[in-house]
């Protein structure tokens, strides 16, 4: 469930970024934002590079906790920067990269997500939202996201994936086409 004052603030958001810049609400605000039963911590927006510094610059009414910066750890690499807006915390992420094993994910200008987006409507805004089949590969990206993958992939079985669009990840490899098939339970 996505709690009233991220509502608002989303709003807020939505109406400060330049209609120009690509970007989406990521992570755990994103699955409550498709409706699945999770409360998010925080709200993170993802980016390219050519538009997070430009977002960064268009909310920075909000308390700045740090700036925007290149930031790398445990495998993660990205421009991150945070800001605190009504006591909740605003991660600006721009091409976020995690390597784990011989795999690499990255959400960059080149990435298929960009073109998959969702799109919510909330207080009269229409918000992008990461798709749950880019939640999907996010989570089985990120180590220690076990739960809300578990959440993502129910999700999917429940409303039905998108199989072309996670093919073209599932050819990565075939550790990662098993998992996919595994977790939405497709052969």
């Amino acid at each position: 469930m996505l709690p009233l004052a991220f509502k608002d603030i989303l709003s807020q958001m939505t109406q400060m970024i330049p209609p120009e810049c690509t970007w989406a609400i990521a992570c755990g605000s994103a699955l409550a934002l498709a409706g699945v039963e999770y409360t998010p911590s925080d709200i993170d927006v993802f980016a390219p590079s050519e538009d997070v510094g430009q977002i960064w610059r268009s909310l920075s009414g909000a308390i700045e906790v740090f700036s925007l910066h290149p930031h790398t750890e445990d495998g993660i690499t990205s421009v991150w920067g945070r800001y605190v807006w009504d006591g909740i915390e605003i991660d600006i992420v721009g091409d976020f990269v995690v390597c784990r094993g011989d795999m690499e994910f990255s959400w960059d200008g080149r990435h298929p997500c960009w073109s998959n987006l969702t799109r919510v409507m909330l207080n009269g805004g229409s918000i992008p939202v990461f798709s749950l089949e880019d939640l999907l590969l996010l989570y089985l990206a990120l180590p220690g996201g076990e739960i809300k993958l578990h959440k993502t992939a129910s999700a999917l079985r429940s409303r039905g994936p998108n199989l072309r669009y996670l093919s073209q990840f599932a050819a990565r490899g075939t550790a990662l086409a098993a998992r996919i098939g595994q977790l939405i339970e497709v052969g």
